[in-house]
């Protein structure tokens, strides 16, 4: 099935002729498969994705279910998240973090300001995102809030290996989306960067039990 969003001004405008949707991208939603590598969740030639949808029971509510959380291909949970804060990881002063990334270029309201915790280590970024309470009973309308997915990202373009702020930068593409979960107001956050610049993320609730899995994701400025 494919999947296209758009967006328009609001007001829409009066004039005839003007166009009133612009759209922002486009995928294909498939059903996940137990081994699959490619598709769903390859990426298009034209920057689309194909993102994999998980099948009908592969989905839970966030501690609203017996018994241990089920992947989307039915194996075991990563549990690499069960453990917190990270073992062997350094603290990040997030003092700052929200006036920096205004500084670059990213301007986010007080619904938006989710991360609350930060580590790094040598080969990931860790992060700690909580949704605001105002906004918890809108969780269960959303698969995944996207207040709180926006917030598991900020760790990316707050800080470079150094810690610096980075030049703007929002994702372009991704690629081997899974959802196991949904209904969460709190995420426990894996970020590994590859040598050529894409992101994985694995995001957990607050056992450790898997919400998002999402293989590789581009940012570009």
């Amino acid at each position: 099935r494919t999947l296209e969003i758009h967006s328009r001004p609001h007001p829409a405008p009066a004039e005839p002729g003007e166009p009133s949707w612009t759209r922002h991208a486009t995928g294909h939603l498939g059903t996940a498969r137990s081994g699959d590598s490619g598709h769903p969740g390859a990426q298009e030639p034209d920057g689309s994705v194909d993102a994999g949808a998980p099948r009908s029971g592969d989905t839970h509510p966030v501690g609203g279910h017996p018994g241990a959380p089920r992947c989307e291909d039915g194996g075991a949970p990563d549990r690499t998240l069960a453990q917190w804060p990270p073992a062997g990881a350094t603290p990040l002063d997030l003092t700052t973090a929200y006036p920096a990334l205004a500084a670059t270029g990213y301007h986010y309201g007080p619904h938006f300001q989710g991360l609350t915790a930060a580590w790094r280590t040598d080969d990931a970024l860790y992060a700690e995102v909580r949704l605001p309470a105002e906004l918890h009973p809108d969780a269960g309308a959303f698969a995944l809030h996207p207040a709180l997915l926006d917030a598991a990202l900020h760790p990316l373009v707050l800080t470079q290996t150094d810690g610096s702020p980075t030049a703007p930068r929002i994702p372009f593409s991704l690629a081997r989306v899974r959802l196991h979960a949904t209904g969460a107001t709190v995420l426990r956050v894996r970020l590994i960067t590859a040598p050529d610049g894409t992101t994985a993320l694995t995001a957990a609730d607050t056992t450790g039990a898997p919400v998002l899995t999402l293989g590789s994701l581009t940012l570009r400025e």
